[in-house]
């Protein structure tokens, strides 16, 4: 009798089990389509229900199963030994933009490339043999987002029809980490990377792929979810290059030879910190100023030096310095230098950093990337990711000189880290991933499809060029009506953050493993 007692008190006792399952389903099932989080959001919510319904289990089989107390403790055991060998075994090395782990074998290598043995102009690994070519353009990408930081290209059409016409791939070379993007000056295409313990500025022939010279310095940035090497585009301006780097170095090299000309460390100098991400702030030449962010905090948020010295000329501001780079604008008639910061939007005199109107950006926690978009009419619009949204701003004269008014706010359009596009009334960008079209009029959005995660959008003409976090490059109409893609091919292979270049006809795209240019048809 006792021992029929004893096996039925150690009969399985199972629905404890069955209730947390089903609790974990609803939970999953209210986080991706009941709640309105972001994918971030969706991702990390997802993480924590696991992680909760993995210890209520734990706690079932150690307390309530009634199994037999070798068994509860072998399975304890088992999980605990699965969990201890997954460890010794995989490493998360980054994630994506929804914070999607990566997983690697513990042994394999970083991204970090070792630091090139060739000499200048010899090849990485591109058209082996090739002469160099110099080439004349009148449309260099000579800095962060093309000519007039907008991401946008004027007088270049481009042909739609890539069935017949596919882009023609030119070369492709292994590259170090970085999310920089090329500039472009002639036949010269430069950017940042990191090569072990050292940050390199690259400059490499457009139509080759061939390492022209290189400069390092001896810094390196790295984090699990911000991911290695530099984030800045470099800046050409005259016979100068001007870069950042991830701590806080910036370099003015010369063009042809990348001879350091001045350099400084800008943190160190204002008694500023770096952010939590890096530096991303690519810096912006006007006339004989270079002018960049420095407001890590404490310290001033926007700092002026002059191109051929690199003396300070001016400091302003003591906002924190968010990600987004500084750029020229003229509103309401009024030459000025907009920086969004970690929690404001401020206006500046470029003579002398004078704070000429603020705008509040009240959002704690919540990353600031994306560049401030000119819209006709003295009218700004501001965007951030993480459920924030956009709002539009229209700079009118006031009693004091020029004030910010809030035309509409909507959260159809939430530019995480990437940057939008304006044409012809219509405002066009990745909203968490997805690309968007909304009315510049009044934020009502008029489409969202295409899901190309968390990329980058280029507009040439009227077709927009969105360069995938996947690598994927596609085609896609800048048509209010309905979205249309005209085309895809895989690009790159891998994440990618970074900004694509246009210089017709020459697509330059890269990610932290590698580069490559495409040639695609333009119409005549």
């Amino acid at each position: 009798m006792q021992e029929k007692k004893a096996n039925k008190q150690r009969k399985l006792r199972g629905w404890p089990a069955l209730v947390i399952l089903t609790l974990d389903l609803f939970g999953l099932l209210w986080v991706w389509i009941g709640a309105d989080f972001d994918g971030a959001g969706k991702v990390v919510f997802t993480a924590l229900l696991q992680v909760i319904a993995l210890l209520l289990l734990i706690i079932w089989i150690l307390f309530l199963s009634r199994v037999a107390w070798r068994k509860r403790l072998t399975s304890f055991a088992t999980i605990l030994l699965v969990l201890l060998i997954f460890g010794l075994l995989f490493q998360i090395r980054d994630v994506s933009g929804n914070l999607v782990p990566t997983l690697v074998w513990r042994w394999s290598e970083g991204p970090d490339l070792p630091l090139p043995t060739e000499t200048p102009g010899t090849s990485i690994r591109g058209l082996q043999g090739a002469d160099p070519v110099a080439v004349s353009t009148s449309n260099d990408f000579s800095q962060f987002l093309g000519p007039n930081r907008n991401a946008k290209i004027e007088g270049i059409r481009l042909n739609p029809n890539w069935a017949s016409n596919p882009p023609r791939e030119i070369w492709r070379i292994a590259i170090g980490a970085g999310w920089s993007a090329f500039s472009v000056f002639g036949n010269l295409a430069i950017t940042q990377e990191q090569h072990d313990g050292q940050e390199l500025v690259v400059s490499y022939e457009l139509l080759t792929g061939k390492v022209v010279w290189t400069h390092s310095d001896e810094a390196r940035y790295a984090s699990l979810l911000g991911g290695v090497g530099p984030r800045a585009t470099p800046t050409i301006a005259g016979n100068s290059v001007f870069t950042m780097g991830a701590t806080g170095v910036l370099n003015n090299l010369d063009l042809a030879t990348g001879e350091v000309k001045w350099r400084k460390n800008v943190l160190d100098e204002n008694g500023t910190k770096a952010m939590e991400w890096g530096i991303s702030w690519s810096p912006l030449v006007l006339d004989s100023l270079v002018i960049l962010n420095t407001g890590g905090g404490p310290g001033p948020a926007l700092t002026a030096y002059h191109v051929s010295s690199g003396e300070k000329v001016w400091s302003s501001g003591n906002d924190r310095s968010a990600y987004a780079s500084p750029m020229f604008a003229r509103l309401a008639q009024t030459d000025q230098i907009l920086a969004f910061n970690d929690s404001s939007l401020t206006a500046h005199n470029p003579v002398n950093g004078e704070i000429l109107w603020r705008y509040p950006w009240p959002w704690q926690n919540v990353e600031v990337v994306a560049q401030p978009v000119l819209i006709p009419g003295n009218r700004v619009l501001l965007s951030t990711g993480y459920g924030v949204g956009s709002k539009l701003l229209e700079i009118v004269p006031a009693a004091d000189g020029l004030s910010p008014k809030l035309l509409w706010k909507s959260n159809r359009l939430k530019a995480k880290f990437t940057n939008v596009v304006y044409l012809e009334g219509f405002i066009y960008g990745l909203d968490d991933g997805i690309l968007t079209c909304i009315d510049a009029a009044d934020g009502k959005r008029k489409w969202k499809r295409g899901r190309y995660g968390h990329g980058q959008v280029l507009l040439v003409d009227n077709l927009l060029i969105v360069q995938a976090e996947s690598g994927d490059v596609a085609l896609v109409e800048a048509k209010p009506e309905a979205f249309n893609e005209l085309g895809r091919f895989a690009a790159l292979d891998g994440k990618t953050w970074n900004n694509p270049v246009f210089v017709a006809p020459y697509l330059l795209v890269r990610n932290g493993q590698e580069a490559a240019c495409y040639e695609l048809a333009i119409l005549n």
